[in-house]
């Protein structure tokens, strides 16, 4: 027999009705939106009496008696705490814990013995608070399940701040992808490009390693857009960044920094290694030919290659040597790369 029956019950009864409940913020109750209580007890008349002074507070309270009744209401509802009975006739209310899940169940366990290895048990398992179930727990439920309540609000608060912010650090990246990116081409724009230089500058600097870049120009792609129109100038230059894209490797950036022109930066590589780059980026151009209305489109492109280690000052200077060299590639006849 639980502890509260019979004589116990009583008392504990009468002393729960004189013993004056703490002063009430209607706001704050209210502000629980509202509070649903499930009541697991196994002992009809402590289950009765419990229900019955939680109900007077103005809590919704439904009662069970066995750990898988309990486990089907929490499966279909929502409740803002559970009371459970520490023995139950099918196991215990640990169980109800196990296995845990992304939302903690909020468990209070109330039991008829305080034995420390039980009460250590339920706080490792996740249990909110253990109560003794003697003459003085009705005169306390009331305000225990009131502050536990309120600790269950701050928590939604508190989760729902940590969603929001996860959903704005999301937006946020998403802006700056937006900002640094091409979306014609899919690649880095130039200010995406700018930020990876400087990046990847400093960092070849540190560490003593090659740095190289391999800048690019479509050659003649004027005339393309004035035979055929800008729609197909532009297939133009989607195929130049998808080839880029497939031809990069993992840490390798690519970018569109201009109208036509494009540029690779290719972390830990020698001069002779963006030379070999660019030339499969220049054969995969003059051989690709995509179609813009049934029409083959043909495109050459000329690049220059460059590497941070020549002499060179800043990432600026490693830039407009790479293009220094582009535009010799051009002068020399295009669809070529120069490196020195």
């Amino acid at each position: 027999m639980s502890s509260l029956s019979a004589p116990k019950l009583a008392a504990a009864k009468l002393q729960a009705d004189l013993v004056e409940p703490a002063p009430r913020d209607s706001c704050a109750v209210t502000a629980l939106m509202p509070a649903h209580i499930l009541l697991l007890e196994p002992d009809e008349s402590d289950a009765r009496m419990l229900a019955g002074s939680l109900e007077k507070t103005g809590l919704s309270v439904r009662t069970v008696s066995r750990l898988a009744e309990a486990r089907k209401q929490i499966a279909t509802h929502k409740f803002d705490l559970v009371l459970a009975s520490e023995s139950l006739p099918d196991g215990s209310a640990i169980e109800l814990l196990q296995p845990r899940t992304v939302v903690a169940l909020p468990l209070v366990i109330l039991s008829d013995l305080i034995v420390e290895e039980r009460v250590r048990k339920a706080f490792a398992a996740g249990a909110m608070e253990y109560l003794l179930k003697d003459g003085s727990l009705l005169p306390l439920l009331d305000l225990r399940v009131q502050r536990l309540l309120e600790m269950q609000d701050e928590r939604r608060i508190l989760s729902d701040l940590f969603d929001e912010n996860a959903r704005l650090a999301q937006a946020n990246q998403l802006l700056k992808e937006l900002s640094i990116s091409d979306p014609l081409t899919g690649v880095l724009n130039r200010r995406g490009f700018d930020e990876a230089v400087r990046r990847e500058a400093s960092r070849a600097e540190r560490l003593r390693q090659e740095l190289a870049v391999a800048t690019f120009d479509l050659d003649n792609f004027k005339s393309i857009n004035d035979r055929h129109g800008h729609e197909a100038g532009d297939v133009v230059l989607r195929t130049m960044g998808e080839i880029l894209l497939a031809e990069g490797r993992t840490g390798d950036v690519m970018a569109r920094v201009g109208g036509d022109e494009f540029a690779a930066l290719l972390p830990s590589t020698t001069l002779m290694g963006a030379w070999k780059f660019a030339e499969r980026v220049r054969t995969r151009v003059e051989r690709a030919e995509p179609l813009f209305e049934s029409t083959a489109l043909k495109a050459t492109v000329s690049g220059g290659a460059a590497l941070f280690s020549e002499s060179l000052q800043s990432s600026q200077e490693l830039l407009s040597l790479a293009d220094d060299r582009l535009f010799r590639a051009k002068a020399q006849g295009r669809n070529r790369i120069a490196f020195h």
